[in-house]
């Protein structure tokens, strides 16, 4: 019983290790959504100027298509890349509706 909880014990110890690695990288990350989020601001203005809707099905499936085969490539669930890249799609959508894209008063 003993070596079972050693065991655990160790992977919990390179999870928690990990998990710290994680947390380092999160201001990168918040860059990087920044960035994005200066991007989809000016996706927004370019569709409220040609009175473009804000949805774009075929480009939300282009995107989600290309991180789940990334997901897939590196052996990580796609289901869990997914999820995460619809919530980043949901806030740039309604970050669009805000800017006035789409027919929607800024």
């Amino acid at each position: 019983m003993e070596s079972c909880s050693s065991y655990l014990r160790d992977l919990r110890a390179r999870i928690s290790a990990l998990d710290r690695d994680l947390v380092k990288t999160v201001g990168c990350l918040v860059r990087l959504l920044s960035t994005r989020s200066l991007l989809v601001g000016q996706v927004a203005e370019w569709k409220r100027e040609k009175k473009l809707p804000v949805e774009d099905t075929d480009r939300e499936a282009e995107v989600l298509d290309t991180v789940t085969g990334e997901a897939l490539r590196i052996g990580l669930d796609p289901s869990l890349v997914g999820d995460i890249w619809s919530t980043i799609l949901r806030y740039s959508k309604a970050l669009q509706r805000q800017l006035g894209a789409g027919g929607f008063p800024p």
